[in-house]
């Protein structure tokens, strides 16, 4: 009697082994309602998933704000060699699926799969790690940038679409949401750009997509009413798609960004991003002399003053640290009134390193008669401090000057 207990006692055991090993214990975070939550404090999770021919998960929610750029990585190990593609991550949103992780390679025993996209509105997102490979166990490694300090909402996967939201606009990126009209629906936004050829790139990420055409969904960039160019389509899917313009003129100055919606009654979810624009100039007064210059960095490039003529030369002083090693920056004064008024080569500036001359702006008219430009490129090898002396050999007339030196690290 006694060998029989024990032999029931043993198929007990080892059954109760075979059942825990045929269904493992789920974690918390194995579905989509139990998600962990991933912020910007805390932007990264650890663990390890077992695989399943039917396919075992780890879900992970985030929010992120209008017009943010996110990222998100993976890594596991064994990597591709041992898993394919049956092991990686997805993204869904609140309207359902928002993009596939892409692997780096399909070989390797450590794997790494990233995607990058824009946050169309305020809106909460769901990772969804997965693992096809039966009873293999993968250890990985997500984290998520451009998520929020906090979580609203859920976001299940889900195929099924939802009606477009709006959002509070944000600097830059600037987001939000245009309902079409057959005459025209516009959002505007000005920028300040900075001149002296410096190239501004403007990217416009849109969506739904599939639900507009080029034709209809798009933006324009204006100097006053003068058009500067138009957004050309960059990446296309059915959900999301983008439009960019580089903007490279001599003037600087404010431009407005005018994105239209022509398709009649359909709301499209936007965000502006602005790569090359400067700062609004600070005013600045007294800086008649080398030793009184104003100092110009990355994160204020920009000043704005005035500046009597003389005949004898009359000027305004400003310096900068500039880098070296042959990288551009680009020096743009324009003022007012122009050279119709002041002369043709009056007002303009030099760039000096030490007491050698190192560049000397070339002058010509701005947007309108009534105003000047002078602008110019510094390429050089060597680092240190750049002095701009600004000029005005205008007898008895002042001028209204802005300058931006932009480039600069």
């Amino acid at each position: 009697m006694s060998r029989l207990i024990g032999l029931s006692l043993s198929i007990l055991m080892c059954l109760a082994l075979l059942g825990f090993a045929a269904s493992p214990t789920l974690a918390a975070n194995d579905t989509a309602d139990t998600a962990a939550t991933l912020t910007a404090q805390n932007p990264s999770a650890s663990d390890q998933l077992v695989g399943n021919s039917g396919g075992r998960y780890r879900y992970y929610r985030f929010s992120s704000t209008p017009g943010a750029e996110v990222r998100i990585d993976m890594s596991w190990r064994p990597g591709p060699s041992a898993t394919g593609l049956a092991a990686g991550c997805k993204v869904y949103g609140d309207a359902g699926f928002v993009r596939d992780c892409v692997i780096a390679s399909t070989t390797g025993d450590v794997g790494v799969s990233n995607v990058t996209f824009t946050s169309l509105t305020a809106s909460s997102y769901l990772i969804q790690v997965f693992n096809y490979v039966q009873g293999l166990p993968i250890d990985f490694t997500v984290s998520v940038k451009g998520a929020t300090a906090g979580v609203a909402g859920s976001s299940a996967p889900s195929q099924a679409g939802g009606a477009p939201g709006g959002a509070p606009a944000t600097p830059n990126p600037t987001a939000g949401t245009l309902v079409g009209q057959r005459s025209g629906a516009f959002a505007k936004f000005d920028v300040n750009y900075p001149g002296a050829n410096s190239p501004m790139t403007i990217t416009l990420t849109y969506g739904p997509a599939s639900q507009v055409t080029t034709d209809e969904f798009g933006f324009d960039v204006y100097d006053d009413d003068k058009l500067v160019g138009s957004g050309t389509q960059q990446t296309w899917t059915s959900a999301v798609a983008t439009q960019q313009l580089i903007v490279s003129t001599q003037v600087p100055g404010v431009l407005t960004i005018q994105v239209h919606n022509y398709s009649d009654g359909v709301a499209v979810n936007y965000a502006v991003k602005v790569d090359g624009q400067a700062p609004a100039p600070v005013a600045v007064s007294g800086n008649n002399s080398p030793d009184r210059a104003v100092t110009l960095t990355p994160a204020q490039p920009g000043a704005t003053g005035t500046l009597a003529g003389d005949s004898a030369g009359s000027y305004a002083f400003f310096n900068f640290q500039y880098q070296g090693q042959g990288e551009n920056v680009y020096i743009a004064v324009s003022y007012r009134p122009g050279r119709m008024v002041v002369g043709p080569q009056s007002v303009g500036f030099n760039v000096y390193f030490g007491d050698a001359n190192v560049l000397t702006s070339i002058i010509s008219d701005g947007k309108t008669p009534e105003t000047g430009v002078a602008y110019g490129t510094l390429n050089t090898g060597t680092a240190g401090t750049y002095y701009v002396q600004l000029y005005n050999y205008a007898p008895g007339t002042s001028v209204s000057y802005t300058i931006y030196v932009t480039g600069l690290k």
